[in-house]
């Protein structure tokens, strides 16, 4: 037993249980391609299987864009794009990324989001229009 609960062995008829998340975590053997990292292998590797291509890497632009929109909601202002765009650094991609997650503006996204998943709201709107008092205290 590494940690947690002993399971039988062999399971309790002599296989794997069946549910997913009652079986042993295996590493998978990252398939042998030219990919750089091992996510890319698998990616590739089930590319070639359905015998698809990947699209072209997107250029400097196209990704700062993408970045601001998936982590902050809001596009890039123009100082930071040709900020990026002008890095000449290797690791300019991690930087960026760093700096959108330290954001608040990273957290104001995620709070948003999280907030419309419980359906939050000062009132109770449409027909019962209820005033709750102290519902800030939960938004801020």
């Amino acid at each position: 037993m590494e940690s947690g609960f002993a399971w039988p062995a062999g399971g309790a008829a002599g296989a794997q249980p069946s549910w997913w998340s009652f079986r042993k975590v295996e590493r998978a053997a990252v398939p042998n391609n030219a990919a750089t990292h091992p996510v890319d292998a698998f990616i590739a590797a089930k590319l070639a299987e359905k015998k698809l291509t990947a699209a072209p890497l997107a250029d400097k632009r196209t990704l700062v864009r993408r970045a601001y929109f998936d982590l902050h909601g809001l596009p890039a202002p123009v100082d930071e794009i040709e900020r990026f765009e002008t890095d000449p650094a290797p690791d300019a991609w991690s930087k960026l990324v760093d700096r959108l997650l330290e954001s608040p503006r990273y957290a104001e996204r995620w709070g948003r989001h999280w907030l419309d998943v419980v359906r939050y709201a000062d009132t109770g709107g449409f027909e019962t229009d209820i005033y709750f008092p102290n519902a800030w205290r939960y938004r801020d």
